[in-house]
């Protein structure tokens, strides 16, 4: 661990001793984190996990923010009052979100030691929807899966230290809206000055 942090304190001194009128790059980024239901989407389904995966670009000599490009997996389990009201046995969804959008750095709130940036990002996304529907066993039903496409996007704010950032973001997909909370790990792939 102690190792870990040294390598990230070393990695933010150098990126932020670069000239930032120059800096150019891609980067790979690693989240994981819990999403919450809310509105229609919580009657049914209880808290659940994501993982995803970003790819960014920027040059800042063009543009003030990165564009990036997000691909993930989703999983709420069914709630248990759902289960209490309704036929079902099981319910589940699993979805994989695509996202396209843009991540703007603010100024540093701390500049000693590792620095610390507010970060806003705004998405337009897909949402690839897989809903598993088991009933009571008593009434004989058939199982269903469903599929279906969600098109929406999010609104996100959080701290970031640049190679680490953990991020709360609103998504809004029609009939399946929930909040997300992502810590990312970010790589740099290629750094051009």
């Amino acid at each position: 661990m102690k190792k870990t942090f040294l390598i990230v304190l070393f990695l933010n001194i150098i990126i932020y001793a670069l000239p930032s009128d120059k800096a150019e790059g891609y980067f790979i980024s690693f989240g994981v984190g819990p999403r919450i239901p809310i509105a229609t989407f919580a009657n049914k389904s209880n808290f659940g996990y994501g993982f995803n995966l970003e790819f960014s670009y920027t040059d800042n000599s063009k543009f003030p923010f990165f564009l990036f490009v997000r691909a993930g997996v989703e999983q709420y389990p069914g709630s248990q009052s759902f289960y209490k009201q309704s036929d079902f046995s099981n319910f589940s969804v699993t979805s994989f979100p695509i996202n396209v959008g843009i991540k703007h750095f603010l100024p540093p709130l701390l500049k000693s030691g590792v620095l610390i940036l507010p970060v806003v990002e705004l998405t337009i996304a897909a949402n690839f929807y897989r809903t598993l529907s088991e009933f009571k066993p008593e009434l004989a039903k058939k199982d269903i899966t469903d599929k279906f496409t969600r098109i929406g996007g999010s609104f996100g704010f959080g701290l970031s230290a640049f190679l680490m950032e953990f991020v709360a973001s609103y998504n809004y997909f029609p009939s399946n809206q929930f909040v997300a909370f992502d810590f990312r790990i970010r790589i740099p792939l290629y750094v051009k000055i």
